[in-house]
């Protein structure tokens, strides 16, 4: 089954997002990555910014997600992965990128990325949502 997702990349604070917030537009791509000598979890995928210069890592694709892709796909194949920028949002130290993917899934894991994605999505819209009562 092919459908597309969107889902809040998770880290961007620890790594480059904030450096490089000018340059990201909604439709570029990230380069994908897989890590599994990740000490916290084995099928971490990394999300890098690239240029002529050189790249930067981003953030990481959800953990629970990540699960699922390392369950269906190859590392070869998580690393040609359609992705595309599909949201930018930012107040004050607050970042927050979503990522839209599309992928070819058995109907069970179809059901299960939608609705993991969804509740990702809507988790960072609470959040965000918290941060600008409190503001």
């Amino acid at each position: 089954m092919r459908l597309t997702l969107r889902f809040p990349i998770k880290g961007l604070y620890y790594y480059a997002a904030d450096a490089l917030w000018p340059h990201l537009k909604t439709g570029m791509h990230f380069k994908i990555q897989t890590e599994p000598d990740n000490s916290y979890d084995a099928n971490a995928i990394q999300l890098f910014w690239t240029n002529r210069q050189g790249s930067a890592l981003i953030g990481y694709i959800p953990r629970q997600l990540a699960k699922t892709l390392a369950e269906i796909y190859s590392p070869h194949d998580i690393e040609n992965l359609d992705n595309r920028i599909s949201y930018l949002w930012r107040q004050g130290k607050w970042q927050e990128i979503e990522l839209q993917m599309t992928l070819d899934l058995p109907w069970h894991k179809a059901l299960q990325s939608v609705l993991l994605s969804l509740w990702l999505r809507k988790k960072h819209q609470w959040q965000r949502f918290r941060r600008k009562k409190s503001c």
